[in-house]
């Protein structure tokens, strides 16, 4: 029995699982996966071709485009957190090809000893992420979902810093507190 087609990742889907499942549209074994892309560019760099750059973010979002990366643009690429240093590009097969490969997950269970609180929003594409690593660790943990919170919301909109803030105290005071009477 042939393995089912891989699933269309949604709209909020992060970039980094799209790579690892294939793509958008074609699974591994298609000429259009974005491995295909990154290892004709890794060897035309490696036989001397200057590198090629691709923006973090995309400079005009579309109605395709994820929201969390839209959120980006908005959080990124305008006054709210612009910065002339930050140039909003990457090295295209270096970079690439270290996000598809990276686990950021690999031997969490074993290494990630502290207590862990982690606060993410319900509209969050990096949701999946904050649950798959609250399933893992085994230290002393909790997951807060904020409802109608978004990645970016976390970083500077005050009703969802407030609340990841009110989280904090009680949690590292319950879970830290011989390490920190005192202080």
């Amino acid at each position: 029995m042939a393995p089912p087609p891989p699933k269309r990742p949604s709209r909020s889907t992060p970039p980094d699982r799209i790579l690892r499942r294939g793509g958008i549209h074609d699974g591994p074994g298609s000429a259009h996966h974005p491995s295909r892309g990154f290892a004709t560019r890794r060897t035309a760099e490696a036989q001397g071709a200057d590198p090629a750059y691709i923006p973090y973010v995309p400079e005009q979002p579309d109605e395709n485009t994820p929201r969390d990366l839209v959120e980006a643009h908005d959080y990124y690429l305008t006054p709210r957190a612009q910065h002339p240093n930050a140039k909003n590009k990457q090295l295209f097969a270096k970079s690439i090809s270290r996000i598809f490969t990276f686990d950021a997950f690999h031997l969490v269970e074993d290494l990630f000893t502290a207590p862990l609180l982690i606060v993410a929003g319900s509209e969050a594409g990096s949701l999946w992420m904050s649950t798959e690593l609250h399933g893992r660790v085994r230290s002393p943990k909790k997951l807060v979902v904020v409802e109608g919170g978004a990645h970016m919301d976390f970083y500077d909109v005050p009703k969802y810093v407030d609340h990841a803030v009110a989280e904090a105290t009680p949690f590292f005071r319950e879970n830290l507190g011989a390490h920190c009477e005192g202080n």
